[in-house]
């Protein structure tokens, strides 16, 4: 395996992602096909960084009218603990907080406890204000530190 991959060029879907690692491996030039967790799910077609500009061209030579190439964008996030790129988004606890109180809400209301169903509200406000200022939004996968808005190791 490589030393380092860099991604070259990103698609919504599988199939154009895995048909321009193929065309790449046909032209010699190793590569990886890896589904980007982070935000939507896309594909994205890694190569050795050496190899990064002759890849670029033979897939710009393949198939120009394809999406951009990808070299340009920010670096990837690193643990601050251990500098490791390899770090995944951890769950979203405000969202999950809000969707339990908003059906403990419908609850209250269609059972007419609508005093109830205020108090419950305001309460899952609150608490998915506190999860959201003191939740981590990164977990580094190498050392499991987790990090990012209020984390504290």
């Amino acid at each position: 395996m490589p030393e380092k991959l860099v991604p070259i060029r990103e698609s919504p879907q599988s199939e154009p992602a895995h048909a321009d690692g193929a065309a790449l491996q046909r032209r010699g030039i190793a590569s990886y096909v890896k589904r980007l967790q982070w935000p939507d799910g896309q594909f994205a077609v890694l190569v050795d960084e050496r190899d990064a500009e002759r890849a670029l061209a033979a897939l710009e030579d393949l198939s120009p009218h394809l999406s951009a190439p990808v070299l340009d964008r920010d670096p990837p996030l690193r643990c601050p603990c251990c500098s490791s790129s390899d770090v995944l988004p951890q769950p979203p606890y405000p969202l999950i907080t809000l969707l339990i109180g908003f059906g403990a809400v419908c609850t209250c209301l269609y059972v007419n406890q609508g005093a109830v169903a205020l108090v419950v509200g305001l309460m899952t406000v609150a608490v998915a204000s506190i999860a959201f200022a003191k939740a981590a939004r990164w977990r580094c996968a190498s050392c499991h530190r987790r990090y990012g808005s209020g984390a504290s190791g």
